[in-house]
């Protein structure tokens, strides 16, 4: 309540419960379950930018500046006639949110549908946005101060706000949208190797197939050829079958892909 997110309320025709959700760095973050209300809201079927057009864009640009929002869904304020619909239940009182918040059927592309207008201006020629992720680029090392003072004044203007820790400004390369951007194209995100590289052999076709999904995302890059997928997984497996069996050609993928994993390089539209 002391942020203004919330506040207290009664008799609300809708009420949620509280859900608390483990966060990667090990923190507890409060979530909502909104399953209900998601039901019977209306669908809005406004398009996201297509992630792959993004992070291609980006391609020959010298200087970067990766930019994201603070709690970017609370900076969009609720109409008040439907600040009742998004109570919930505590142990200590039922409250409301007065600004929007993750877990709403719509939030993403209600927050899309904003972003794209307040940026209109810059999209596609020094700006990309998607959702709250947003980045500023330049083929040009020279224009990239003014660049970003033209989205600094658009930030102002409709006040909103960036999270520092999240931010990076005037660099060469970095993570956008989950993928590793540079001048030179786009590269494998050394996060997605670490995590097939630590993970176990398979010993059931679940695990199989997790790491398969794994090794496909990675599939634009250079050398996926010489990585078999098609070997992991067994071609006349029944939904029935029980048993795992690994073949010879299947044990030596799994052998060959630490090298061909950590040798894999950018790929700039292959």
């Amino acid at each position: 309540m002391a942020a203004g997110h919330i506040e207290e309320i009664q008799f609300s025709e809708w009420l949620s419960n509280v859900v608390l959700v483990l966060k990667p760095g090990g923190k507890w973050r409060m979530c909502i379950d909104f399953k209900d209300l998601n039901k019977a809201c209306p669908k809005d079927f406004y398009p996201l930018p297509r992630i792959d057009q993004l992070v291609d864009s980006t391609s020959g640009c010298e200087l970067l500046s990766m930019m994201d929002a603070s709690q970017g869904y609370h900076q969009i304020m609720l109409a008040p006639e439907d600040r009742k619909k998004v109570s919930f239940i505590t142990s200590i009182d039922t409250f409301c949110y007065v600004a929007m918040l993750f877990g709403l059927k719509n939030a993403g592309t209600i927050y899309q549908r904003l972003v794209d207008k307040i940026f209109r201006p810059q999209i596609a020629r020094n700006v990309e946005v998607y959702v709250d992720d947003m980045l500023v680029k330049r083929k040009k090392i020279e224009d990239h101060v003014t660049d970003l003072e033209e989205t600094f004044s658009i930030l102002r203007k409709y006040k909103l706000k960036l999270n520092p820790a999240k931010c990076a400004f005037g660099v060469r390369g970095g993570r956008f949208l989950r993928f590793m951007v540079t001048q030179r194209g786009i590269e494998v995100n050394p996060l997605k190797i670490k995590t097939i590289l630590d993970m176990k052999v398979p010993t059931c076709i679940n695990e199989v197939q997790r790491l398969t999904g794994r090794i496909v995302a990675l599939s634009r890059f250079k050398k996926r050829k010489n990585l078999r997928v098609g070997r992991l997984l067994p071609t006349r497996l029944r939904r029935t079958q029980k048993l795992f069996s690994r073949t010879p050609p299947a044990s030596e993928t799994l052998t060959r892909r630490h090298p061909l994993l950590i040798s894999l390089s950018y790929s700039a539209g292959c």
